[in-house]
């Protein structure tokens, strides 16, 4: 029997069905084994500005899976990634994420004001995708079309691991998790990608910079996207 293979009930948690030796979950749960619970709606950054919060995305009614954890996303960027970091977002001007991405992508406008209508309209199209890659979850920034096509392509995404993981797209990581959601996961800011490929003894992942003061406290809070009243956190 294959690890995913289940031979009666107790294989799926009890809370799923064994048939034909995989596990039918039951509405509140999911997994290969039906081991999770439901993902929430939404999650909110426990250091983030103001009240937007990234979404399940989902399409007919169903969750979309990548390495069959779910994915969040937050659709137009133009008012930054305050919404996620907080006071963070511009800790060191050096390093600001997104300003970097749009030198890289616009070179010929790097004296361009962030705040300016020409680079809003850019981040206007952008989305940050909260996604599981195997061991650790990302966030990364993507094309809303690039974001998109997980609704087209439930598959296992290897072959597209190296656009996930971009070293100019990604700006987060978790710890290694297994969990089923990213809620009270927590996550680093990485720093100096672009020495990594200069052979400076740093990791794959460059520097990590913790994004909250207390190990295991978690980054994101499962909210309701219906209830959710970010003025009562």
């Amino acid at each position: 029997m294959d690890c995913n293979e289940c031979a009666d009930i107790s294989d799926c948690n009890y809370h799923g069905k064994c048939t034909k030796q995989h596990c039918i979950c039951y509405d509140d749960y999911f997994g290969n084994q039906c081991q999770f619970d439901y993902p929430c709606d939404a999650l909110s950054s426990k250091i983030g500005a103001g009240c937007d919060t990234m979404s399940l995305l989902a399409m007919k009614g169903k969750f979309v899976r990548v390495y069959d954890r779910p994915l969040y996303v937050k659709h137009n960027l133009s008012e930054g990634l305050d919404f996620l970091l907080g006071n963070q977002a511009d800790l060191n001007p050096d390093d600001d994420f997104l300003k970097g991405y749009l030198a890289d992508l616009i070179p010929a406008k790097n004296n361009t004001r962030f705040d300016s209508k020409e680079m809003k309209g850019v981040l206007s199209d952008r989305t940050v995708v909260i996604l599981h890659s195997g061991s650790r979850w990302l966030g990364s920034v993507m094309l809303h079309s690039e974001a998109i096509r997980f609704k087209r392509d439930l598959s296992e995404y290897h072959g597209f691991w190296e656009k996930a993981f971009d070293r100019g797209n990604t700006f987060l990581i978790s710890d290694v998790s297994y969990e089923g959601t990213p809620d009270n996961v927590d996550f680093f800011r990485m720093y100096q990608q672009k020495q990594v490929e200069r052979h400076t003894g740093l990791g794959a992942y460059g520097v990590l910079a913790p994004l909250v003061d207390l190990e295991g406290v978690g980054f994101f809070s499962c909210v309701s996207e219906d209830g959710y009243d970010c003025n009562d956190v």
